[in-house]
Formats: C-alpha cells, structure tokens, sequence
C-alpha cells in the first residue's frame, strides 16, 4: 500500500512538470525555475534585485544590472561585503513620475549596529529582450 501511494505521487510530479514543459518553452521554464520568479516587468526586477543583495547573491544581483550601473553595484556589493551582519530589514518601493524609475526605501540595520534608511532612484531600462538595472543613485 505504501509503494502505491509513492508512485501515485512520483506520477503526479512528473505529469505536472511534464505539462509545464509542454505549456511553456524550455528555456523559459528552466531560467524561471533558476531565478524563483518571472522577470517580466521593472518592478520584479527591483524587487528581487534588493532580495538577491540581502541573500549576499552577488553575482545574480550583478547580472541583473547593465553594464552602466556595474560601478553602482560594485559599491553596494562592497558595503554587504564588509559588513556580514548588515541586512535589509525593511524594503519600500514606490513608482515615480519618470517611467520605469522607482524610489526603493530601504531601512538596513543589524544585531550591532543602529537602523538607517537610505533610499535609492533605479531606472530600469529593456536591453536585448530583458529588463536591467541601468542606473542606482543614492538619493538624500
């Protein structure tokens, strides 16, 4: 009885991701399953952006940013590297005017050190077929 109940089960599992792959192509599938989420629209890219930062996933935060925003995160990867105890406690973001630019409001903090918010603008721009972080500004 309990083989029967593991194999309904192993079949199910495979039917189910036998219908994703039939109702969706491949590649689209495999990176959705890779990345967590559809990277479809700016503001998922920030989102998870900010997310993959507070993880220390740097390299899959950087390879969500162009090449004109590499010096941006190069520094904010810097200040996750030196401090380990730093995390994103809070994260805001809000639309602007401008579009496909969001105000994010992040409040950092850790078990040693003091709360700060900091806010960043991002603009986020279309480039070969994928959104990216174009630029990340500190804003006062």
């Amino acid at each position: 009885m309990l083989f029967n109940r593991h194999l309904i089960i192993f079949a199910f599992s495979v039917l189910f991701l036998g219908i994703i792959f039939w109702w969706q192509k491949p590649e689209v599938t495999v990176s959705a399953m890779a990345r967590g989420e559809y990277i479809s629209n700016p503001y998922s890219i920030v989102k998870n952006y900010w997310k993959r930062m507070d993880y220390r996933q740097l390299d899959l935060a950087s390879g969500m940013t162009a090449l004109e925003a590499q010096a941006e995160h190069a520094t904010l990867a810097n200040l996750f590297k030196t401090n380990p105890f730093l995390s994103i406690q809070k994260t805001t973001i809000e639309t602007t005017p401008t579009e496909n630019t969001f105000l994010v409001k992040l409040i950092l903090g850790s078990v040693i050190d003091e709360k700060k918010e900091t806010n960043y603008l991002v603009k986020v721009e279309p480039i070969n077929g994928e959104w990216l972080i174009t630029s990340i500004k500190s804003v006062l």
